[in-house]
């Protein structure tokens, strides 16, 4: 029997995070796993808070991740990141983007944005990949494909999918002027060495 993994996708608004789930789970599912998701939306013009959950296995029952559970978590933004640490298991993997967007508390002044994101990321795993996307996907013309940059990183740490799930599901979930340019950043992800 497959034991079930547990996912967590998180950023603020509009950085596509609930894109990066569907795309993940539709993937998973195609790869013959149930699959149960659910996502809490932010308010996206303030930059608001946006997590998915995503549990798979052979037989999943319920889409909430309890404390110690998670698998996985794929961060586009530091800070978000920090917020799920209590539901990551020992030695989960962290692939986050090196990336801050102070909430409004930062702006005005009655909080600090945690400078050592690092040192705090690793009291729960080792296993952290912080990655500067900015320069990276330069040359792609668009850096806010940096979401499915991402996945190409974090398909390489889940092989259960193939490589054409992926595609046909980035094809399904992205508008189609966009896929090409996100099959790009997907594959650069995909070959892309991490440290």
């Amino acid at each position: 029997m497959q034991e079930t993994k547990n996912i967590i996708i998180c950023g603020v608004g509009g950085q596509g995070t609930i894109l990066a789930s569907d795309i993940i789970s539709d993937s998973l599912f195609m790869s013959g796993f149930d699959v149960k998701k659910c996502e809490i939306h932010g308010m996206s013009q303030r930059q608001g808070s946006v997590v998915s959950y995503i549990r798979y296995g052979e037989k999943v029952y319920s889409p909430v991740i309890s404390e110690n559970e998670a698998d996985f978590i794929i961060g586009f933004e530091k800070l978000e990141a920090l917020r799920y640490i209590p539901l990551l298991k020992e030695n989960s993997i962290a692939i986050v983007q090196d990336l801050e967007i102070p909430p409004i508390s930062v702006l005005f002044g009655n909080a600090k944005y945690p400078e050592d994101f690092t040192e705090i990321m690793s009291k729960k795993t080792k296993n952290i990949y912080l990655i500067e996307t900015k320069n990276l996907l330069k040359e792609l013309g668009n850096p806010k494909v940096f979401n499915t940059f991402m996945l190409g990183i974090f398909s390489k740490k889940i092989p259960q999918i193939k490589e054409n799930f992926w595609i046909e599901s980035i094809k399904k979930n992205v508008k189609k002027e966009y896929i090409e340019i996100n099959l790009k950043a997907f594959e650069k992800g995909k070959n892309f060495t991490l440290k």
